[in-house]
């Protein structure tokens, strides 16, 4: 009788220190950006049951600032999580590298407010860490000049404002979990008027967040519509509808 009962001891131990298999889900409300807790340094069922055989990369180590750094004011950063545990939430609104982020996208929006979301949707669509782009701030005049004239689009605007989410996400994956680099990135731009969405995405395995992938996405009434790259390589012309080719250039002039 006591070795069964040892046994079903060392069963349910050894069931309890398994490691999550997937990314963790929300399964209660997640903590807001203004809750000190959530920023709070927490440990993991993951990192216990699964201890790094070498020490992390500090954030010095990665390189999130990139070449260039701005010095300058930050932005007024605002980290919302969005279907992550409040473990990762905490990961997400880190203190040190939220700095770095708000220092960097200072040098695009000094003083201003900037909203940057990570979120897990699911297994199958995974997670996004979004930059949404302050209305009236897109900083992207000469791709929009050149959807209005029907001229090859040359995306190292967008690259510009993408390269912040990309470091952003590199030091969450050196600091905290790997899984975190699996992270779409995207930049949403919002048309004006309408109040709708277009979204541009990062390129597919990139893990410095540095490319934009060859297609856009907007939503329209119908639904969401894309647009894509006529060639292999950028720049190049767009394909879509007059209508959304329209809206993604008021939405990017803005």
């Amino acid at each position: 009788m006591l070795r069964g009962r040892l046994a079903l001891t060392f069963g349910l131990l050894a069931l309890g220190l398994q490691a999550p298999a997937c990314f963790p889900v929300a399964d209660r409300p997640v903590p807001s950006a203004s809750d000190p807790a959530a920023v709070q340094p927490m440990s993991t069922t993951l990192s216990e049951a699964e201890p790094a055989a070498t020490p992390l990369p500090r954030v010095s180590d990665v390189p999130s600032p990139g070449e260039g750094s701005p010095s300058g004011t930050p932005s007024r950063l605002r980290l919302r999580p969005s279907g992550l545990t409040p473990i990762y939430a905490g990961y997400l609104q880190n203190p040190e590298l939220a700095a770095v982020l708000a220092q960097e996208l200072g040098g695009l929006w000094p003083g201003m407010n900037v909203l940057v979301e990570g979120a897990w949707t699911s297994m199958s669509e995974g997670g996004s860490i979004s930059l949404f782009v302050p209305l009236g701030e897109g900083r992207t005049p000469v791709v929009a000049a050149a959807l209005r004239a029907d001229e090859p689009v040359d995306v190292s605007e967008i690259e510009h404002l993408m390269a912040p989410l990309g470091h952003f996400r590199a030091a969450l994956g050196a600091r905290f979990d790997l899984r975190f680099l699996s992270f779409e990135l995207r930049v949403v731009f919002h048309e004006p008027r309408s109040g709708r969405s277009c979204v541009a995405t990062g390129g597919p395995a990139d893990p410095t967040g540095s490319q934009v992938a060859s297609c856009f996405t907007c939503s329209r009434p119908s639904g969401p519509e894309r647009m894509c790259r006529v060639g292999d390589a950028w720049p190049a012309r767009l394909s879509g509808s007059p209508e959304v080719l329209a809206q993604f250039a008021a939405a990017l002039a803005n």
